[in-house]
């Protein structure tokens, strides 16, 4: 038979509690305690660069951060939108052409509007009771005007 013993220990320790990210671009920094779950809200992106065979870089990884301030002035640079850009789940943009176009206008505008460059009909076909209306008839006013506007669903 065996007969286990037990004794009450008390160590002390380094335990991580958090981390703080800086972005390479500008220098802001970021605390992110996990003790208040703060993970989720992270508003920095990490990105990871391997290079290959006869590349500038031959061999090398690299891995940086950017805030999101810097990350839109990085895409801002770009002449094609990345896909995915601004195009979730709740997005109303149906094709990769469409997407261009809403990206061209935000480069030169600053607004993203994805109504912007619907029909009058296509704006209407979004009335479902999902969309809210005030918005959809906005968008009415602005790139269709004189149309009638639309009633609740």
């Amino acid at each position: 038979m065996k007969e286990i013993k037990y004794q009450t220990v008390t160590e002390t320790r380094e335990k991580e509690v958090g981390y703080i990210k800086t972005c390479n671009k500008c220098g802001k920094k970021k605390n992110v305690n996990h003790e208040k779950n703060e993970e989720w809200r992270d508003d920095f992106k990490e990105f990871y660069l391997d290079f290959g065979y006869e590349s500038s870089f031959d061999g090398e990884s690299w891995n940086f951060d950017l805030c999101e301030e810097c990350l839109i002035n990085f895409i801002k640079q770009f002449k094609h939108v990345p896909n995915g850009f601004k195009n979730g789940n709740y997005s109303f943009i149906k094709n990769r052409e469409e997407h261009q176009k809403v990206f061209e206008s935000w480069l030169e505008t600053g607004i993203w509007d994805e109504l912007e460059f619907k029909t009058y009909e296509e704006i209407s076909e979004l009335n479902t009771g999902w969309t809210n209306i005030d918005y959809l008839n906005e968008a009415i006013k602005q790139y269709h005007p004189g149309r009638p506007l639309l009633d609740k669903k």
